[in-house]
């Protein structure tokens, strides 16, 4: 269930960014795109845990 609602969510983002910046992919396009975009996102999310601006 956990991993349908961050799938859902993935999607809802990279809707967001494709209507945000124009972008329009054919169907095979638009999976690979969005499979790249999820990856980025949780490299950026692993990266940001780990790098932390707060003091510590």
């Amino acid at each position: 269930m956990f991993c349908l609602l961050i799938a859902i969510a993935a999607a809802a983002d990279f809707n967001a960014w494709k209507l945000a910046n124009k972008k329009h992919f054919s169907l095979a396009e638009n999976l690979r795109r969005r499979a790249i975009f999820n990856k980025n996102a949780k490299f950026v999310e692993a990266f940001n845990k780990q790098h932390s601006f707060e003091c510590q």
